[in-house]
């Protein structure tokens, strides 16, 4: 299904590149599938300037609060648990990003990692299974610093 004005929201299950003339993202939602213009950085770019702070400004913060370097999971909106985490560096174009609300089980698939999220859909990750629960912990570690930070 084709969607340019797709927003990141709570439906949002995973976006990644795709190689395509038009379409430059492939968005895995609990409605469907969709596909966007805009690459998967500029989309959730727009997500968090919506929720207040540029994707740099997030970093930032993440960085300063909690301690974290490199391949930030990103808090758009810690109440309903929205955090897209990268699957490798945000600045290779293969960066998977999938979110953290509707992982449901993290498998080994050899060397890679296989998702299964809330709704049965899978995605393979080309990251070990230990780096894939490594950043499913520091969402959790970042969405509940912001938790306990707000009440």
């Amino acid at each position: 299904m084709k969607l340019t004005e797709y927003q990141i929201c709570e439906y949002t299950i995973a976006f990644l590149p795709y190689a395509h003339p038009l379409y430059q993202t492939k968005i895995l939602d609990t409605r469907g599938v969709f596909y966007s213009e805009r690459t998967c950085k500029q989309l959730l770019d727009d997500a968090c300037i919506r929720t207040g702070a540029s994707y740099q400004g997030k970093r930032e913060a993440i960085k300063r609060l909690l301690h974290i370097q490199r391949n930030l999971p990103i808090p758009l909106c810690w109440k309903r648990n929205i955090c897209p985490i990268p699957s490798t560096s945000p600045n290779k174009w293969d960066c998977i990003w999938y979110c953290y609300a509707h992982v449901r089980e993290v498998q080994a698939h050899g060397k890679k990692t296989l998702l299964r999220f809330t709704n049965g859909e899978e995605l393979l990750l080309d990251c070990s299974p230990y780096y894939t629960k490594q950043q499913l912990q520091r969402a959790a570690r970042i969405l509940t610093h912001f938790q306990l930070c707000s009440t």
